[in-house]
């Protein structure tokens, strides 16, 4: 999936350097912590 046809300004600037793995991380712990958070407060609304 390596191709030179269409490349991001990002990726350019970085001369084709790949940030998924980093991307990813972010993207996992963002959502992880707003899971942990909403289960925080279903759990907190249920003990009221």
């Amino acid at each position: 999936m390596n191709t030179g046809l269409i490349v991001g300004p990002v990726a350019g600037a970085l001369h084709g350097a790949d940030l998924s793995f980093y991307v990813g991380f972010l993207v996992a712990a963002l959502v992880y912590s707003a899971l942990s958070r909403f289960g925080a407060l279903r759990e907190a609304g249920r003990a009221a």
